[in-house]
């Protein structure tokens, strides 16, 4: 019987920038407990200020770099 071996798929917009991603569900359980704790953005101000903090956070601008 042959195994279906199953990647992590990602999901574009029209114009192919990321929006989601499909994994396989042993990677879904290892990253599962820190998706609850990421913080929803339900604001328009909040929005805003994340953009504004972005500005100034070396992990953000390291991402924004490549490196």
């Amino acid at each position: 019987m042959a195994m279906t071996i199953l990647k992590r798929q990602l999901i574009t917009d029209s114009t192919g920038q990321p929006v989601g991603v499909i994994l396989p569900w042993d990677e879904f359980v290892r990253v599962e407990k820190y998706l609850d704790e990421q913080e929803v953005v339900n604001s328009l101000d909040d929005k805003l200020a994340q953009i504004r903090d972005a500005s100034t956070d070396p992990l953000y601008l390291a991402d924004l770099a490549g490196t």
